[in-house]
């Protein structure tokens, strides 16, 4: 429209100028101005009524764009008004399209926004507590590697809108992979693991961290830890030994990271409230709980048999007949020894109290009778394997049980009760080893 205005202009005050029009004839608009000014452009460019609406076409785009070659220029009071009227209709609509882009470009990447941001406010108030530069950059490449962590929680938002069944299939669908890799997880059902998919939470650890969580299942997504002497990479996972109630058979060692570190954490408490949703499938994880007490359990029995038998190899010898081992087994699975120095005395109070202490051996039949020696490492043997016997032949495996207790002195920030997963006693002459899980 503006070019229909433009042009209509010109032909209505002085019509289409031809080869014979004087520049000096008296009538003047802009397209007598451009002919004259530019003498050597072919005639019917100024006299044939296409190519007079592409000459206004021309002046209506440059104005549209605020670029004005100045080439084209009003010669009367009416264009004048015009032009001013057309440039500020045009100059108001183009910065209108300008802001309107730029919004869109801006929100492609609204989490990139919100980073941008967040390190904003990051850097206002490092300025303002003049923080080290070392400092500065920890907590620099802290944020930066939080981002992803950021986004997830931001996402979350959105998930929660969904209904239960999708947002458990998508939780699934996002955590299968990582699932998968632990061991007593991988073979659950779907069902198990869409609810268990929902309840992991992102972590994430500077540098040189010490990470301790209280029965708590952590996954490595990205970044190396120490644990015990062994360097955990991507794929790896600790704190598998949450099932176990009994703490002596929990490993308490602290995971220290090496990288930046990102983990999904799984708190027992939340794995109990998802069994209990799904009670003929329990007797799954009961099955893991009991292989992991087996293996913590034969661990605790030969360091504290070690023990015994460097300090005194008499007592040693007197702990391992076949009519004291159960008394020490049950002793080290039930904690009743602490310390080095009360290791000589295991399997001794619990039955000199009750006048039931055992014939003692002389020194002579301890040190030179080997088959005697011989003799008791068999009778442990045979008890350890009677236990995993009454463990395999249980036709009905018992299921979990919740309780609640109060939270313990050094508890994960997410401040969960501790949870203990019980099991019925089994009939066993140390009470079953389900007593000591």
């Amino acid at each position: 429209w503006m070019a229909c205005l433009w042009g209509g202009l010109a032909v209505r005050s002085c019509g289409y100028p031809d080869e014979d029009t004087d520049c000096h004839s008296g009538c003047n608009n802009w397209l007598l101005a451009l002919k004259c000014a530019k003498p050597g452009v072919a005639p019917e460019t100024y006299n044939a009524p296409l190519q007079v609406y592409g000459l206004s076409l021309y002046w209506a785009v440059i104005t549209l764009t605020s670029v004005g070659y100045g080439d084209i220029t009003p010669q009367t009071t009416t264009e004048y008004w015009t032009s001013l009227l057309c440039t500020s209709m045009m100059a108001s609509m183009w910065a209108y399209v300008i802001g309107a882009v730029c919004g869109i470009v801006s929100t492609m990447e609204p989490h990139e926004v919100m980073h941008r941001r967040t390190m904003d406010d990051l850097n206002n108030l490092l300025n303002e507590y003049s923080v080290p530069q070392d400092m500065r950059r920890v907590l620099r490449r802290y944020f930066k590697e939080n981002r992803d962590i950021s986004r997830q929680r931001t996402e979350a938002v959105v998930v929660q809108q969904m209904s239960p069944k999708l947002r458990g299939e998508l939780a699934h669908f996002m955590y299968r992979h990582w699932l998968s890799k632990v061991w007593y997880l991988a073979p659950l059902p779907l069902e198990i693991l869409v609810f268990i998919a929902e309840r992991l939470g992102p972590a994430l650890y500077a540098p040189n961290e010490e990470i301790f969580l209280e029965r708590t299942l952590s996954i490595i997504r990205r970044g190396v830890c120490a644990l015990k002497g062994k360097i955990l990479v991507t794929g790896n996972y600790w704190g598998e030994d949450m099932l176990l109630s009994n703490d002596l058979l929990r490993e308490e060692s602290v995971a220290r990271a090496l990288t930046f570190l990102s983990t999904l954490t799984l708190f027992v408490g939340d794995l109990v409230d998802v069994l209990l949703k799904f009670p003929m499938d329990r007797a799954r994880l009961r099955w893991a709980q009991v292989k992991i007490a087996m293996y913590r359990g034969m661990q605790k029995i030969k360091q504290a048999s070690e023990k015994l038998e460097a300090l005194d190899p008499l007592q040693h010898s007197r702990t391992m007949s076949p009519e004291n081992i159960k008394g020490f087994v049950e002793e080290v699975l039930t904690g009743r020894q602490h310390s080095t120095n009360d290791v000589a005395d295991i399997g001794l109070d619990r039955f000199a109290s009750k006048g039931q202490l055992p014939r003692v051996p002389s020194v002579v039949e301890a040190s030179s009778d080997e088959a005697s020696t011989q003799a008791m490492l068999a009778a442990l043997l045979e008890e350890v394997t009677r236990m995993t016997q009454q463990v395999d032949n249980l036709a009905n495996p018992v299921g979990f049980r919740r309780t609640v207790s109060p939270p313990l002195a050094h508890h994960d920030d997410r401040r969960h009760p501790s949870v203990r997963l019980h099991a019925a006693p089994m009939t066993s002459p140390i009470a079953g080893l389900g007593s000591f899980l």
